[in-house]
């Protein structure tokens, strides 16, 4: 699975992009992110792959550990208005 679809997603996805909506950019893809990285996350810490993992803890730092301040937040906030 590492070498699949749902390890390599990143690549293959626009919304998984550095410029997504969960980073606090213009491209959208609110529900592609939470649902692929609920699956990647575990899948980097059970096989323990270093690149896997980088790329996890990335998108934990730059979605969830930003907080209620964070762009991020304020622009999904907004979107369900």
């Amino acid at each position: 699975m590492a070498d699949g679809m749902t390890g390599r997603l990143t690549e293959i996805s626009p919304f998984l992009q550095s410029d997504n909506g969960w980073f606090g950019g213009a491209n959208m893809g609110w529900e592609e992110q939470p649902y692929w990285f609920r699956g990647f996350h575990d899948l980097a810490v059970l096989t323990g792959d270093a690149c896997l993992l980088a790329e996890a803890q990335r998108s934990t730092d730059r979605t969830w550990l930003a907080g209620s301040g964070s762009k991020t937040w304020r622009l999904w906030r907004e979107s369900r208005r």
